[in-house]
């Protein structure tokens, strides 16, 4: 059901409570959504409903080579 639930959020970008109670049939949906909820890049939006967004995080740039001094 956890399972279901992120590869859903990850293909659509949104997932809401009712749609995963309802259209996946996912008992406990509320607390998919709590769990969900905790992970990076998923974000819920505020008001009534549960209503959750994901972003892909973005990657971190390389850092810049560090200069050292009296290396050659």
């Amino acid at each position: 059901m956890i399972g279901l639930a992120w590869d859903t959020l990850r293909a659509h970008g949104t997932l809401t409570n009712r749609y995963l109670l309802d259209g996946l049939h996912v008992h406990r949906s509320s607390f998919v959504c709590a769990l969900l909820a905790r992970l990076p890049g998923v974000r819920r939006r505020p008001g009534a409903a549960i209503t959750l967004d994901w972003r892909a995080p973005q990657p971190r740039p390389p850092e810049p080579p560090r200069f050292r001094p009296g290396r050659g």
